[in-house]
């Protein structure tokens, strides 16, 4: 998964690439990981949003795109809500 961050990731085809059901897959990946993968590939995306706002030219929304996030305000929001202020505050540190 963080290989393939920018990537559109079907976790579920994760799981039938590795022969077993969603479930399963969900229920060892939470074992190993101590997250559920959902979780942990939003984070992963997190992060990586974190590098693109400071390493990059690229806008806000463009960063949420190319993450896959669904929108900007949801990228907006998830991001506040994880690091206590927004992508825009970030990115001017």
């Amino acid at each position: 998964m963080n290989e393939k961050v920018l990537e559109d990731i079907q976790l579920s085809e994760i799981a039938s690439e590795l022969n077993i059901s969603y479930s399963s897959f969900r229920i060892n990946f939470k074992k190993y990981a101590g997250v559920s993968p959902a979780k942990y590939l939003r984070d992963t995306r997190l992060n990586k949003s974190k590098q693109m706002l400071h390493e990059t030219t690229l806008s806000i929304k463009e960063i949420a795109f190319q993450l896959q996030f669904s929108s900007l305000e949801y990228f907006s929001t998830i991001f506040k809500k994880q690091f206590g202020i927004s992508p825009k505050e970030f990115k001017t540190l």
